[in-house]
């Protein structure tokens, strides 16, 4: 495969080859159905959806925490 960079016009898509999923979608689906709390590791954070869809969940009062490398 070929990947191509990500632009304004065609931003980045996250995805697994081992079950050909959209990544962000499963990150999405995972805290939606979040109900007591979220533990998140990851390298950066950077998406908006996501950022947004654990936002939405601290409000509800679920206990996030989450580790990311800074420099990432």
């Amino acid at each position: 495969t070929h990947p191509t960079l990500p632009s304004q016009k065609n931003p980045l898509i996250l995805y697994t080859n081992q079950c050909r999923s959209d990544l962000k979608l499963v990150f999405l689906r995972a805290i939606a159905s979040a109900q007591s709390s979220i533990f998140l590791v990851i390298y950066g954070l950077t998406d908006p959806d996501v950022i947004a869809a654990l936002q939405e969940k601290i409000a509800q009062g679920l206990n996030v925490q989450i580790f990311y490398d800074p420099s990432g």
